[in-house]
């Protein structure tokens, strides 16, 4: 094929529809563009033990952007390009600030979860196969620095903490409310993290202009990666910020929205 694109697909509403399920058409499609030459990476908030089945289905072979691009890695090579944690100081800073409106906390490194207090709501967020978990007092059990912090918080405290960030960690940290649902999380990570800024690591490996890379995503998280790419294209699941800056917009991610764009975009060229 004379024009070989890269492929960045985002997991949770965009590429899965639920924690682990798999559309084997779509991946099929992805094994198939692949083998015409065409690269795929996935880039998500997930840990790399909680997205790794999807690389392998898809038989990847390039960097993988986890922690929406505090790691950036390639699974194939153990090569790390990115590898951006925070003081483990500033989460237990902020910690003490948001105790007594505090639900739970939990911090990751890695496969390490650092988790204040074990309770049957928070596991599904913990992506525990394949972990270590130590569970216990944050101030006491913390010993390294993570990736990001994800406070647990009364509603009405969500603004509090973020304000609390922003104003106290201007130079250094970022804070994003996942809500709105049934559990009030926000999520402390390093300023810097950004998919858009992982995707400097795809541009310095691989002779690729950015009008040649497709992006696909539904969530604030995506926006950085999908303003920096020629082909930007929003799920009909998406929140409307992205709708509103997407160059397309294709069908949700449980109705094989990704498979839909690809294929008209590969097959019938009507763009």
């Amino acid at each position: 094929m004379e024009n070989l694109y890269y492929i960045i697909i985002d997991l949770d509403g965009t590429l899965l529809w639920d924690f682990n399920s798999i559309d084997e058409e779509t991946f099929e499609y992805l094994r198939y563009l692949k083998s015409l030459g065409h690269k795929i990476s996935i880039a998500t908030g997930r840990p790399l033990r909680s997205s790794k089945f999807v690389y392998d289905q898809i038989g990847l072979n390039t960097p993988i952007i986890n922690y929406n691009g505090a790691l950036v890695s390639n699974p194939t090579t153990n090569k790390i390009y990115v590898d951006l944690k925070i003081n483990k100081d500033s989460i237990i800073q902020i910690y003490e600030f948001i105790k007594p409106h505090l639900i739970n906390l939990f911090c990751e490194v890695y496969d390490d979860i650092y988790l204040h207090n074990k309770t049957d709501e928070i596991i599904p967020f913990l992506h525990i196969e394949g972990s270590r978990l130590f569970t216990g007092n944050i101030k006491e059990i913390l010993n390294t620095n993570p990736h990001s912090g994800i406070f647990f918080v009364e509603e009405q405290y969500v603004n509090t903490l973020i304000s609390y960030v922003e104003t106290n960690f201007s130079k250094t940290l970022h804070a994003r409310y996942w809500g709105p649902g049934k559990y009030h999380v926000v999520e402390v990570y390093d300023k810097s993290v950004d998919k858009g800024n992982a995707l400097n690591v795809i541009l310095n490996e691989y002779n690729i202009s950015t009008g040649n890379i497709i992006a696909i995503g539904d969530a604030y998280n995506d926006l950085g990666l999908l303003s920096k790419v020629g082909i930007s294209v929003g799920m009909k699941n998406a929140s409307e910020d992205v709708l509103s800056k997407v160059k397309y917009i294709t069908d949700s991610n449980t109705n094989q929205g990704v498979l839909k764009f690809l294929k008209q975009f590969f097959e019938n060229k009507n763009f």
